[in-house]
């Protein structure tokens, strides 16, 4: 026992000098005033493929333009966002234009959409698209899989949901308990978003029926925690193909992490896996930040510092390791946005909350040792961000997924690309993508180390560092996204070409 506890501390401390998160805003060009912060995201909204930092420091929002990794530029006024403050916020394209807009709200106040317009610059139109109801927390999601993201303004004492008409407005169609926080993601793997809303008091989960309609399964999932939930994140952090969830409590209750058993209920597993921290919780991610194959806990705290607890496996304890790679502080972050915002490989932080000026830009320094591949989907008959559409990445006999979020944590959003760490692979066997949309595609063989785009329904790929369509002959594919040699049989197939996907049914 002794020698395997002297071994543990050995790794940990090789480990703790690979990888070091250091403060860069001031450096790279980001230095405002503040110290109230409360909301961020990092988003690419010029489409230049690298990621943007909208943020409120603790008295306006500010929109910080990213020059190729390099360093950031205030383009606050010039996009129009001047005079406005706001608490959270997520992002997504709501009207599928190709451009990424952004929905606020003020905790407990008015909820704003601000219109990017592909020039630089946003308009916010809320009200003029039929967004009026106060809240904390605002969502994007597609829960009925028309291709237009719709909104959840999760609010006191009710939260409503709002179906995007193809008009681009908005109505309620469905009001459910209000609450704090919440997330959007499809628990039983139907397809569908479902609804989990964290309150002061039980928590509620709201299964989504087809589109039509909700109904609430708390009881029988087994997730009502009894607490004062501030952050809600899900993710796959066995692996097993199915999203867990991960909570924060600030007041008498822990946090919790509930392990999904694949039959529409859940596990306590908290104290396994040792990551309840102390009960003063504020947001909190799942997040690969060292490209071991293995998504991490984050969660922050009011007066106690950050934990990053490090996936050891999926039959071990977590190990708290934010000590050692220098992000235990700043505390008392409300909001932490995760994204690679330099394009080496690995996923930094940006962070904001009551603390010294009220943000910090965490580079990660070292957290792309190992292998890695991004991946943005870009939706046609799904909404334009994949909002609600999953990755699925299969290596040897590990199958990694990720499901894009519209939104968790308690204040802010994480980048909408996908960031699969691969350990010392330096090939993947296979890459499917379930659009929201019903379809599937799947693709062999590829490279690492890069960022793909990969557009619906079939895959047009580009590619990071070559930033232009692959040439070459895509090959023929069957309605499930298989390859296939020949059309000799019945059914539908697409022939990928240069430039072009032809359809063929034969009959």
């Amino acid at each position: 026992m002794k020698k395997l506890l002297y071994l543990l501390f050995l790794f940990l401390v090789i480990f703790a000098q690979e990888i070091r998160f250091q403060d860069v805003a001031r450096e790279l060009g980001i230095n405002v005033p503040g110290g109230l912060g409360a909301c961020s995201a990092f988003f690419d909204y010029n489409n230049d493929d690298y990621l943007d930092i909208i943020f409120n420091p603790g008295n306006r929002i500010y929109l910080f333009k990213n020059n190729f990794g390099l360093n950031f530029n205030d383009v606050t006024d010039s996009a129009g966002l001047n005079n406005y403050e706001f608490e959270n916020l997520v992002v997504g394209d709501y009207n599928n234009d190709g451009y990424l807009d952004i929905l606020g709200n003020s905790h407990g106040g008015d909820c704003y959409l601000f219109r990017n317009n592909g020039n630089g610059t946003f308009t916010e139109v809320a009200s003029l698209v039929g967004l009026t109801t106060r809240g904390y927390r605002s969502l994007f999601l597609d829960y009925n899989r028309d291709g237009l993201l719709d909104v959840l303004i999760i609010g006191f004492p009710v939260s409503n949901l709002y179906r995007q008409d193809n008009n681009n407005t908005f109505q309620i169609v469905y009001t459910f308990l209000g609450g704090n926080t919440g997330v959007a993601f499809d628990y039983n793997n139907d397809f569908y978003s479902d609804i989990y809303i964290g309150r002061n008091g039980e928590n509620k989960l709201y299964k989504n029926i087809n589109g039509d309609t909700f109904i609430d399964v708390t009881t029988v999932a087994g997730v009502g925690n009894i607490g004062n939930t501030q952050g809600v994140v899900s993710g796959d952090f066995d692996n097993d193909g199915d999203l867990d969830l991960y909570l924060t409590n600030i007041g008498d209750a822990l946090n919790a992490l509930y392990v999904n058993q694949g039959n529409g209920t859940f596990i306590n597993r908290t104290s396994f896996y040792g990551v309840g921290d102390v009960g003063d919780g504020r947001t909190c991610d799942i997040i690969d930040f060292n490209n071991d194959r293995l998504f991490d806990i984050f969660s922050t705290n009011h007066v106690y510092p950050n934990r990053l607890f490090r996936n050891m496996g999926y039959n071990a304890p977590f190990y708290n390791v934010a000590g050692l790679v220098n992000i235990a502080q700043p505390q008392d972050v409300f909001s932490a946005s995760w994204g690679d915002f330099d394009n080496d490989g690995d996923l930094d932080a940006f962070l904001t909350g009551h603390f010294g000026s009220g943000y910090a830009l965490m580079r990660n320094n070292g957290g792309n040792y190992f292998h890695y591949l991004k991946i943005k989907l870009i939706g046609t008959q799904s909404n334009w961000a994949g909002i609600g559409s999953r990755v699925y990445l299969f290596k040897n006999d590990t199958c990694q997924m990720m499901e894009i979020s519209g939104g968790s944590g308690q204040d802010g959003h994480n980048s909408l690309i996908a960031h699969f760490g691969l350990g010392n692979n330096n090939s993947i066997d296979s890459l499917i993508v379930l659009w929201q949309s019903g379809e599937r595609i799947r693709i062999l063989s590829l490279g690492v180390d890069t960022m793909l785009k990969i557009f619906e329904p079939l895959p047009e790929i580009e590619e990071e560092i070559k930033l232009k369509k692959r040439k070459e002959n895509l090959g023929i594919y069957d309605v499930i996204g298989k390859k296939i040699n020949n059309l000799n049989k019945k059914g539908v197939y697409f022939i990928l070409k240069e430039n072009l996907i032809e359809k063929v049914v034969r009959r």
